[in-house]
């Protein structure tokens, strides 16, 4: 019997440590993945603003797993950003900075931290990029010059084409606090923040550029981390869901046909070699039937190629430019359109382009459009007969 309790003590005692040991290794892992995560992601939408004449507030999104976080401060004596505060508690999302000098500009950054418990990790904390700036003034109430209120007040929508690039026309406005009545913002400049980067890419400080078809949001960011939302809508307009073919002349039937019944081969391929042409170049078909890729630099001088791997789509390249058997097409393909060039037998031509980056507009004064005839968003259509 004495045997039995002694086995049993034994057994239990393992069982504990085996359970000591593996809540260990879950608490290293945890404390890995919350170290993982604070040093991945940064503290999100970080603000600055006014409390009183001598004191700034700076808030931000609190990051999942961090222990704490540093806020730091620019010196321009130092010519860098340094620590001003420290603080060890992972759901804090704000800190007031005080006694600070009225009517200067102060600067800041903030970033997470979270203990590491792995010996293995070279010391005891591991940190989180730094946020972007942000800066705001402490001023009087009588301040002719405020810190920014709203960052935009554009649409809060806007649609966009695949590999088109559009400025977002946003101007930051002054904060409604203070008497002064002719109040001026102390920083104009507007930013844009993008948050889903596949689906829109920033190309500028205001400019951002369609990636893939869907929908995200951008942010309009004034000096002081003042946000506004923008909804983005990523369409294709080398796709477009129907063409206008309105009061097309009857000698027009033909390019009619010949889209109509090859619309998804015509519209793959320009939507394809909008979103991956590199420079100018001509494709063309030769009496063998196999593809001419010639390409040109920005003087117009010929090179081997336009600078786009078509060996992947080159089936499909050739399906359309031998769609028309009734005469000879060929593909111009440039940064910001392409244009399809087709020579009829009967002498009769016909230009055909997309526009990557504008919207074509029909005015009957414009030199360049206003002979054509718009037949889908971003898309114009010539006709050219002989005299």
């Amino acid at each position: 019997m004495e045997y039995f309790k002694k086995l049993w003590a034994f057994k239990t005692i393992a069982v504990c440590m085996m359970i000591f040991c593996i809540a260990t290794l879950i608490c290293v892992n945890i404390d890995k993945s919350y170290a993982s995560s604070a040093s991945k992601a940064s503290p999100g939408f970080p603000h600055v603003k006014r409390v009183s004449d001598t004191s700034l507030q700076i808030s931000w999104d609190k990051v999942p797993g961090a222990s704490g976080y540093e806020v730091f401060r620019y010196s321009a004596a130092k010519g860098k950003y340094s620590r001003v505060k420290a603080i060890n508690r992972g759901n804090a999302t704000r800190w007031t900075d005080r006694r600070l000098a009225t009517g200067k500009k102060y600067s800041y950054k903030v970033r997470a931290w979270s203990r590491v418990h792995d010996k293995a990790v070279k010391g005891t904390r591991q940190h989180s990029s730094f946020t972007y700036a942000v800066s705001a003034v402490p001023y009087r109430k009588d301040a002719a010059k405020v810190n920014a209120g709203a960052a935009f007040k554009g649409p809060k929508s806007m649609t966009i084409g695949l590999m088109q690039k559009l400025d977002i026309k946003a101007v930051a406005t002054p904060a409604k606090y203070g008497t002064a009545k002719k109040k001026t913002v102390v920083d104009k400049n507007i930013r844009v923040v993008v948050t889903n980067a596949p689906f829109v890419r920033k190309s500028g400080s205001k400019a951002i550029t369609g990636r893939r078809v869907g929908r995200t949001n951008v942010y309009a960011l004034a000096h002081n981390g003042n946000l506004s939302k923008i909804a983005v809508n990523v369409v294709d307009y080398a796709k477009p869901k129907a063409w206008y073919w309105r009061n097309i002349d009857p000698i027009n039937q033909d390019v009619r046909n010949l889209f109509t019944t090859n619309y998804d081969d015509f519209t793959d391929m320009v939507s394809w070699l909008a979103q991956h042409n590199q420079r100018l170049g001509i494709l063309s078909l030769d009496k063998s039937g196999d593809i001419v890729n010639i390409g040109m630099d920005q003087s117009g001088n010929k090179t081997s190629e336009i600078g786009t791997d078509i060996s992947g789509r080159a089936e499909l390249v050739k399906r359309v430019l031998g769609c028309f058997p009734q005469g000879d097409m060929k593909i111009f393909v440039q940064k910001k359109a392409i244009l399809i060039a087709i020579s009829m037998n009967s002498g009769v031509s016909y230009s055909i382009l997309y526009s990557i980056q504008n919207e074509i507009v029909e005015r009957p004064d414009d030199s360049i459009y206003g002979d054509g005839l718009k037949i889908a968003p971003h898309w114009v259509l010539w006709m050219f007969a002989p005299v």
